[in-house]
């Protein structure tokens, strides 16, 4: 209608109108806006020099490979045989597969021991240390041919063994089993029944018990030199280093030391003494030494001790029952 199209032009300039005041009258940004608009106007423009950087670093990177493969393939081809024949050979250089460590010349050796055993151990192979060897683990190693020497010791009996020998004639693999419980329990047997305890770590023999009473020095000088226990008659009073070795533990009735032995009181002489009236005793309940008088008494014990040597035991056991006679039988009439 004629009205509309005259009403048009007139709406539209009044929303031009609207708009200019609109915009006229709007607050400024505050700081904290401004500010973020700076922030992520920065952190856009360093991503966008980031990956400038990443794609200018691939490009060289690519370059570089391209550079070092065309000259590899123009480098000529060496003829090594024939290098070899004209340098002559020095004089200091070691021969090919041949080195120092003893892990090499360990696999040239053409025999190979798998061992196992029942109980924790410590095995010795041809008189070397082999390792730790636990249940259930397998212990691999290299031998020669010829006669082979093992031996394990028991870690949870200190004193038990196991020992075998065998013969390897060809290269090849050799499994051992070895029977460490069967051995503790026969060093146990064998143990109780000597009435001494076998120290096969520092080879040294205990008895299972002290003298049982109160002793000054000289007395427990003269209790070990009396002493007979265990066929043995050459005790004597133990060093505070040999003293030291033993472990002890508080119980009720006394001190219970590793390998059986029992103390009636936890203070113990020692040889050590100056010549005066000043000698030195090892206390187990403080796990220490003190200076003590020699002539004091009260709460000291006497722990004999002699040398132990562990392979001269079966041939002293083999020397005593040659000398046991046959007792005669008596015929029937």
């Amino acid at each position: 209608m004629w009205w509309s199209r005259r009403l048009s032009p007139c709406v539209l300039a009044a929303t031009l109108v609207f708009g200019a005041l609109t915009a006229a009258t709007r607050l400024p940004a505050s700081p904290q806006e401004a500010a973020s608009t700076v922030e992520e106007t920065e952190d856009a423009q360093a991503e966008e020099s980031t990956r400038a950087e990443r794609k200018a670093e691939r490009k060289a990177k690519r370059a570089a490979e391209r550079s070092a493969d065309e000259t590899a393939s123009a480098a000529p081809v060496v003829d090594q045989d024939a290098e070899a024949e004209e340098s002559p050979a020095d004089p200091t250089d070691e021969p090919a597969g041949e080195s120092d460590s003893d892990s090499d010349s360990d696999a040239d050796l053409p025999g190979l021991l798998i061992l196992s055993s029942d109980a924790t151990a410590t095995v010795i192979v041809n008189g070397e240390l082999g390792g730790r060897l636990e249940p259930g683990e397998r212990l691999e190693v290299r031998v020669d041919l010829g006669e082979i020497a093992i031996r394990a010791l028991s870690v949870d009996a200190v004193g038990a063994s196991w020992e075998k020998t065998l013969e390897l004639e060809e290269p090849g693999v050799e499994s051992v089993r070895i029977r460490m419980s069967r051995a503790v329990r026969k060093f146990r047997r064998e143990e109780r029944k000597s009435g001494v305890f076998r120290d096969r770590r520092h080879e040294l023999m205990w008895p299972k018990r002290d003298n049982g009473r109160d002793v000054d020095l000289r007395r427990a000088y003269a209790y070990c030199r009396d002493l007979s226990t265990g066929g043995f008659e050459d005790w004597r009073l133990p060093t505070l280093e040999e003293l030291e070795s033993l472990e002890a533990l508080w119980e009720r009735s006394g001190y219970k030391i590793l390998g059986d032995i029992f103390l009636s009181e936890c203070c113990v002489w020692s040889s050590e003494y100056d010549g005066s009236q000043r000698a030195w005793t090892f206390n187990y309940r403080f796990r220490k030494a003190f200076e003590t008088n020699a002539g004091y008494s009260f709460g000291l014990r006497a722990l004999c001790v002699r040398p132990w040597d562990p392979e001269a035991e079966p041939e002293r056991a083999a020397e005593e029952t040659a000398e046991i006679e046959p007792s005669p039988v008596e015929e029937p009439p």
